[in-house]
């Protein structure tokens, strides 16, 4: 019956077809889901097939997928991503001929997967689209992206923080969220100008402390020796949450070294 229904006009039984016959698990079933592949026309049905088949693709399974998203629907596109990625090793062999397309939603797909996954593959390809100046902005943006949250030290580039287009500057700021280093305080810090994005820096700074207490007092060095009005404004903001710390570690403290942070703190009603 399940058989007949492959074929059926009613999108539910066809569904319903597609998971049971791919649970037989043999080749005879995996070969008339393939050719159905081929033939249908609904997304939602569509989707069901391909996860049916998602362990038995094979490079005409791939390349008709493949085609299909070129005009796909949003939502079709956004399902296909989370299923490569949720099996990206049986789809993996079969991707480098994509590399070069020159399709947008292919490409969106595959810069989904370097967001995603740690593959070198994947991070020279997302490489070659931001650096790539004659790529639509908003694939550049999402490339960048991808870059930031699966190599966050990679995307370190103080040409970044200035860069012309302020989602990128974003992205590189808060990639940094994820290291430690002092050295990446201080590109933070030195980096800021009177812009909306200093709020995208304090909250980088404040993300970067409560993972490394260590850099509390760097900061605080890093505030006492800096003349720099908006820089000093950026520390006191993500220091205002660690009073407590500094009333405890200075109580002893005669020459009153927090005394100006305070008052700082103060002026800007912290």
């Amino acid at each position: 019956k399940q058989m007949k229904n492959l074929n059926s006009l009613s999108k539910n039984k066809r569904k319903i077809a597609y998971f049971y016959v791919s649970a037989l698990r043999i080749d005879a079933a995996y070969a008339l889901l393939e050719k159905r592949l081929y033939k249908e026309k609904n997304d939602s049905v569509f989707f069901y097939l391909v996860f049916a088949l998602m362990h038995r693709l094979s490079p005409d399974a791939i390349e008709h997928i493949m085609r299909k998203l070129i005009n796909a629907s949003s939502s079709l596109t956004s399902r296909i991503c989370v299923l490569f990625k949720n099996h990206f090793l049986a789809i993996s062999p079969y991707l480098a001929p994509y590399f070069d397309s020159e399709e947008d939603n292919i490409i969106h797909v595959l810069l989904y997967l370097a967001k995603h996954i740690h593959n070198y593959e994947l991070k020279n390809f997302a490489w070659s689209i931001f650096n790539n100046n004659e790529k639509d902005a908003s694939l550049r943006i999402q490339a960048l992206d991808a870059l930031a949250s699966q190599y966050p030290y990679e995307v370190n580039d103080a040409q970044l923080y200035h860069h012309e287009n302020e989602a990128i500057q974003r992205i590189a700021i808060r990639a940094l969220s994820s290291t430690y280093r002092k050295e990446d305080v201080v590109n933070l810090i030195t980096s800021a100008t009177n812009s909306r994005l200093n709020d995208e820096r304090i909250n980088t700074l404040a993300h970067m402390i409560h993972n490394e207490k260590s850099l509390i007092l760097f900061l605080f060095d890093y505030y006492q020796k800096s003349t720099n009005t908006i820089q000093k404004d950026i520390i006191v903001k993500v220091l205002s949450n660690y009073v407590d710390y500094f009333i405890l570690k200075f109580k002893e403290d005669r020459t009153n070294h927090i005394k100006p942070m305070i008052e700082h703190m103060l002026r800007l009603h912290l």
